[in-house]
């Protein structure tokens, strides 16, 4: 397996959803079907697409694992939180044969259900080593919180897009979702694999998942929200030649679409206007998320509609696949978020 995110893939894992009875009976339970006609139209869409990315990686190749939703395991869907199993990277981070299975406080499933029990185990018999980063039971704190409430020492919390790797180099953010103590386990255990590997804490400069944020595309080029200098001198200790591309331009637009929306609906996600608006908003003004997976070091995919970013890669040599990824600003999540990439080719092809 290799330590960077563009050699040639084998094998994911792609998000999934699970029916709808559950939603329906909250929604009636509210009175207002209108909701429920919404959310659906959402949900059976985004399924919909999930299932033709996975027809997608299996058509170039790729081994592709879906999880299984049982409702026995979880309270999740006890609430209105709209939650289903589709951003499954959240939990994974693959550096060499080590595989990462990662929980936080807000998860209230056990680590080994079926929405992942068979690609662990499978990934296990072929000879990875597989950890899972011990229960977040020690703090109260979720997933999501202002800079000033980081718990720091507190508990386990971990998100695999918050770890970026690059050779013998990780790249991460340690604020939002991932704490002290969760950092140094994922540390000792890598290093005790691959002592040479070093860690670059950036988050003086990026909060949150790094994955939209700075992408490596290939030994040549990769792109970056910002800090472009910072990040160039960073990357070039493993890719002496690469070239940064700046896509800070596309961070404002999607913070200006969040800032219009949620001043005209408040942050609320059950309202029937905020549902709407993001229908009708996905195919009208693009997507600007910056993310994209690469299938190997000449080919990327990317959601359809990602405004002029492919034409920019494009004119560095990059063949850029894309795909409808409809109502990702509705799930808050991008084409690597729907990609949990377990394992990659060791040579680049």
């Amino acid at each position: 397996m290799t330590k960077n995110n563009f050699n040639k893939l084998k094998k994911v894992l792609v998000g999934d959803f699970p029916d709808h009875k559950l939603m329906l009976h909250h929604y009636e339970t509210n009175f207002n079907k209108t909701m429920w006609t919404l959310y659906k139209k959402i949900a059976g869409e985004s399924k919909q697409d999930l299932d033709e990315l996975s027809i997608f990686y299996k058509d170039h190749g790729v081994e592709v694992y879906r999880p299984k939703f049982d409702p026995f395991v979880t309270n999740k869907w006890s609430k209105i939180s709209f939650r289903p199993p589709i951003s499954m990277s959240d939990r994974f981070f693959t550096y060499g044969d080590l595989n990462f299975y990662l929980s936080t406080a807000s998860d209230s499933s056990l680590i080994w259900t079926n929405f992942v029990r068979d690609s662990l185990e499978k990934l296990h018999d072929h000879g990875k080593y597989v950890f899972a980063n011990p229960l977040t039971m020690e703090t109260g704190k979720m997933e999501s919180y202002d800079d000033k409430d980081w718990p720091g020492d507190e508990g386990f919390m971990l998100d695999g897009p918050c770890f970026l790797p690059a050779e013998d180099t990780i790249i991460y953010s340690r604020k939002h979702c991932n704490t002290d103590r969760g950092i140094e386990w994922m540390q000792r255990i890598i290093k005790k694999f691959y002592p040479e590997t070093k860690f670059v804490d950036v988050s003086d400069r990026f909060v949150n998942h790094i994955d939209d944020q700075i992408r490596v595309y290939n030994e040549n080029l990769a792109s970056s929200n910002g800090h472009i200098d910072f990040v160039t001198a960073e990357l070039r200790k493993s890719y002496p030649n690469i070239k940064v591309l700046d896509t800070s331009i596309y961070r404002v637009k999607k913070d200006e679409f969040k800032s219009n929306l949620y001043q005209k609906y408040g942050k609320s996600i059950q309202e029937v206007d905020w549902l709407k608006e993001c229908i009708d908003m996905d195919d009208k003004n693009g997507n600007v998320d910056t993310s994209s997976v690469s299938l190997d070091n000449k080919t990327v995919v990317q959601t359809y509609n990602t405004l002029d970013l492919h034409e920019k890669l494009e004119g560095h040599g990059l063949k850029v696949e894309k795909l409808r990824l409809r109502h990702s600003r509705f799930w808050g999540a991008g084409m690597p978020c729907e990609t949990a990439v377990l394992e990659r080719e060791d040579n680049i092809s």
